[in-house]
């Protein structure tokens, strides 16, 4: 028996140690190599990814109140670890579809009922504010800065 075995995938020769076994009591190797069973799981996670975006697009679309749309943009928020994940996934989705397409529309549309769910932010504009509400906020996060060195806590990140 030869030590080199031919990948169905890649057709490149490549020693028996580059292929998977076949299962978990079959010492035979898999068809393909390490590299191309790789990429193949890789394209199918990006697969899923793109249905499950889909999904949750249709989701918040078809979401008749604003409790439903809140619902369901938690849920895809966390099952895309954070607004970032879902913001990328919502971006690919975007761009793998062909132009003009449902899945474009849904989650465009998706994106508008998220936004108009969310309202306005908690923070105040302080492009608004008076000179008395800055010296006021200023004097707080002042105290708050303070108080928190009390504790023992080092952070720098403080929003103003």
């Amino acid at each position: 028996m030869s030590d080199t075995k031919t990948c169905t995938r890649c057709l490149n020769n490549k020693p028996l140690d580059q292929f998977r076994r076949r299962g978990r009591n079959d010492d035979r190797p898999a068809a393909h190599c390490h590299e191309c069973h790789r990429l193949a799981v890789q394209m199918w996670r990006d697969r899923q990814r793109l249905r499950k975006a889909k999904g949750f697009a249709h989701e918040i679309d078809k979401a008749g109140n604003d409790l439903k749309v809140i619902l369901a943009t938690t849920a895809a928020v966390r099952a895309f670890g954070g607004t970032l994940g879902l913001a990328r996934a919502f971006n690919e989705t975007y761009f793998a579809a062909m132009p003009g397409s449902p899945t474009r529309d849904r989650l465009m549309t998706a994106l508008m009922r998220m936004t108009e769910v969310a309202g306005p932010l908690a923070r105040p504009d302080k492009n608004l504010l008076s000179d008395e509400d800055i010296d006021r906020e200023m004097e707080r996060l002042a105290k708050k800065i303070e108080r928190d060195k009390a504790q023992g806590w080092t952070g720098l990140e403080y929003v103003i």
